[in-house]
């Protein structure tokens, strides 16, 4: 499963805006996905999942582009909903 996904985590902080994962970064997400399953009792293959899911496996993702992006799109539905109101 983590080989089907080293492609996406090579291209994936591109997205963000940041350089891409280098290979030996994502051969620290797979020691540290094996090493947080071990001492977590949880499946590595979840813990896997939920990286794609939140970051692709980009290693630069910070707190503030997420909250960025969040920010972004709560504004374009303020602005949707204000001009209903108006209308």
């Amino acid at each position: 499963m983590f080989n089907d996904n080293k492609a996406i985590m090579s291209t994936s902080c591109s997205a963000f805006g940041v350089p891409n994962n280098s290979g030996p970064e994502i051969g620290s997400i797979y020691n540290a996905i094996q090493q947080v399953a071990a001492e977590s009792k949880v499946d590595h293959r979840y813990i896997l999942a939920v990286i794609m899911q939140e970051s692709g496996g980009c290693v630069r993702v910070c707190n503030h582009q997420i909250r960025s992006a969040i920010t972004d799109q709560i504004r374009r539905l303020v602005q949707i909903l204000e001009s209903e109101l108006l209308d």
